[in-house]
């Protein structure tokens, strides 16, 4: 089994040899009712290739690129544009979870006088949420 391993490590982040193990450890357990962690030795390689691994952050979009996708879409007549901005401003500020995304209706946005986005979600998410109003300001 660690032969399998070393054969990925060349290819893989360590990060992602742990994934691979998750799911052949789940594998095994279904198929065989035998659990890696009964190996020490196969831990003991991966915890050794993640000692001084330092993942590389994703680049993620500024406050102030964000803020001026959200004015072109916003001033556009477009209506695609305009879900395109909300979509943005969702993801971006993590707002809603993806389904609760398809809800919004485009007169749930709007621009209020002083720049700001004010993104109104109607839908109850549990039963004591109501909804809300979310102001994405401006910058």
């Amino acid at each position: 089994m660690r032969d399998f391993f070393k054969g990925l490590e060349e290819k893989y982040a360590p990060s992602t040899l742990w994934v691979v193990y998750s799911c052949v450890n789940s594998y095994f357990v279904k198929k065989f009712g035998t659990n890696l962690k009964e190996f020490p030795r196969l831990t003991k390689f991966l915890k050794n290739k993640t000692h001084r691994y330092v993942s590389t952050k994703s680049k993620v979009l500024t406050p102030e690129e964000v803020q001026e996708g959200l004015m072109v879409c916003m001033q556009s007549k477009d209506k695609s544009k305009t879900h395109l901005c909300v979509t943005v401003a969702f993801l971006y500020f993590g707002l809603l979870r993806s389904c609760d995304l398809l809800k919004v209706q485009m007169n749930d946005v709007s621009l209020d006088k002083n720049g700001r986005t004010i993104i109104s979600f109607l839908h109850a998410r549990k039963r004591s949420n109501h909804g809300f109003d979310f102001y994405i300001p401006a910058m």
